[in-house]
């Protein structure tokens, strides 16, 4: 076996343990976690189903990637379009997680959610006519985690570049990888036409660009099973539920 097919089999040893943790118990939390309290404190809208939403996008995209690399078609050089996908849904999973404080994590929770959320319902306008209403919901949690920010101001979102760059460096601490930030960072901006014309049947820049991207994802679950164990419970969580729960 090569070097470069030894990398790919190993690479897709890693695909396959990303695309099978829906299959498994890994997104159940654990009572009491640091995930626990903040899908209670953002009830009804939640918390944590966001994380696990980019979490298996990430998945999928890197799950697609077999099929359409090993077809005949030079078409085969689109695995950069998901390899940028994915990172992005991975990132947004890790700059999700990442705050230590529990009042900035909610509030990128709320401000991804209130973005993609005005984005459904102006598609389902657009095709059907419905309205959701998601006012009261929002304006219980614009009160709580945006005290003195005006409504507009909270719910403007975070640029992806931003999302991708702040993730990047939670990855190189991560992995101890000096220079992983920039590295991501770039091929982020570069999986697209540049890497398709230039790179696409080029096996040893695939298998590097791969790796990387496996790299975000993985730092994704580690911080979610961070978050989502009970040994990540904080003595004053205890009377944040007391709290919450009234």
């Amino acid at each position: 076996m090569s070097t470069l097919d030894s990398s790919f089999a190993e690479l897709n040893d890693r695909i396959d343990f990303l695309a099978g943790l829906g299959e498994t118990a890994f997104f159940d939390i654990d009572d009491g976690s640091t995930l626990f309290v903040d899908d209670i404190a953002l009830d009804p809208l939640g918390a944590s189903a966001l994380s696990v939403a980019e979490i298996s996008a990430s998945a999928a995209h890197l799950g697609s990637l077999g099929t359409l690399r090993s077809a005949s078609d030079p078409s085969r050089a689109s695995v950069f379009v998901l390899l940028r996908a994915a990172l992005q849904s991975a990132a947004t999973a890790i700059w999700l997680l990442e705050p230590d404080d529990r009042d900035e994590r909610l509030r990128r929770v709320l401000r991804r959610r209130w973005a993609e959320s005005n984005d459904a319902d102006a598609m389902s306008r657009a095709l059907t006519g419905a309205t959701e209403a998601n006012g009261s919901a929002w304006a219980s949690a614009h009160r709580r985690w945006f005290v003195g920010l005006a409504p507009d101001a909270a719910q403007q979102p975070v640029s992806d570049a931003l999302v991708v760059a702040a993730a990047a460096e939670v990855v190189e601490a991560f992995t101890e990888t000096s220079g992983a930030a920039a590295v991501i960072t770039s091929g982020w901006r570069g999986f697209d036409s540049v890497a398709i014309t230039r790179y696409g049947t080029d096996g040893e820049m695939f298998a590097g660009s791969l790796s990387m991207v496996l790299d975000v994802a993985e730092t994704a679950i580690s911080l979610f099973h961070a978050r989502g164990s009970a040994a990540s419970a904080l003595p004053e969580d205890a009377a944040t539920l007391a709290h919450l729960r009234g």
